[in-house]
């Protein structure tokens, strides 16, 4: 993760500004195709779907008899919670950082540059620092590519993809999207850690080989 912050640091010098007016003049339909791509890292569906899920495998859970079934249900409803919980730490943590820093956003480059900060700020303007969408998009992927290791290239490809969006549609600068990336990625990371230190098996031991955070001890 240090390394991805690095690039971020770099592209925050070297590469918003000429990548943010160069998205400002891309073609309507490319920023049409920008914007469904960027419903994808919503986090508000994510936490809807995990919560159903785990509602459900608890109320079937109660009602099945067949002991095999039961415990799958549980590590189903226990990986919805995880799941969840992955996507509202990430969330609050970048809402936080978002309104502290007050970054202005790539619309506002030609009145205050890309360097602009206004911190304690609320207005929306001024959220552009880390990339929301882009948290959201890699603690998600994170956390299902723990569970499903087999995935992990598909999951990683879908979330670049919405973190590209975020500048495509001029949301966010290639850096913000960079930060979002590794703090979704990290914040998830130490979550399943401190899952697995406490004894609750949510993944399967590939993805704990895979993923240095995730070893216990």
């Amino acid at each position: 993760m240090s390394v991805l912050f690095l690039i971020c640091l770099l592209a925050l010098f070297l590469i918003d500004r000429p990548v943010a007016i160069w998205a400002a003049h891309l073609s309507p339909r490319v920023v049409q195709a920008g914007f469904f791509v960027t419903w994808f890292g919503t986090s508000g569906y994510m936490f809807l779907v995990s919560a159903l899920v785990a509602l459900a495998a608890f109320v079937l859970r109660r009602n099945e008899s067949s002991r095999i079934t039961r415990e799958e249900l549980t590590l189903l409803a226990r990986r919805a919670v995880f799941f969840f919980l992955a996507i509202a730490a990430s969330g609050l943590a970048v809402q936080g950082l978002k309104h502290i820093i007050g970054r202005a956003r790539p619309r506002l480059i030609e009145q205050l540059g890309p360097f602009s900060l206004h911190p304690f700020s609320w207005p929306n303007d001024f959220a552009s620092f880390p990339s929301g969408h882009t948290t959201s998009a890699f603690a998600a992927a994170t956390a299902l590519a723990l569970m499903m290791p087999r995935a992990r290239w598909g999951l990683l490809v879908c979330a670049v993809a919405i973190g590209i969006s975020r500048v495509v549609v001029s949301a966010h600068y290639p850096s913000d999207v960079l930060a979002g990336a590794a703090l979704g990625t990290s914040v998830t990371l130490l979550l399943a850690r401190s899952m697995v230190r406490r004894g609750l098996a949510l993944f399967p031991q590939s993805a704990r080989h895979s993923w240095p955070s995730c070893r216990p001890g």
